[in-house]
């Protein structure tokens, strides 16, 4: 059996933008569209980050090691 997808590869594409179009467009964001040939979806609007991601980036900064940059290419960690 042949599948419409395979029959019509460029209607099939078209369906599955125009059904990734209404998701997005669900949560607000911006326009979904081709423009000469290249897929275009306008940047979403960055959320608040929550103050739990906060705390564990400050929580995972006080575990690294403080280090100079001189101090890791004298111990050769960087790979040039």
């Amino acid at each position: 059996m042949i599948y419409d997808s395979c029959r019509n590869p460029i209607r099939h594409l078209e369906q599955l933008l125009e059904a990734a179009d209404r998701q997005l467009s669900a949560r607000g964001s911006g326009a979904l569209r081709i423009e000469k040939r290249e897929l275009i979806l306008t940047p979403f609007e960055a959320e608040e980050r929550p103050a739990s991601a906060d705390l564990f980036a400050d929580m995972i900064t006080e575990r690294m090691p403080r280090t100079d940059v001189t101090d890791l290419l004298t111990e050769k960690v960087l790979i040039v």
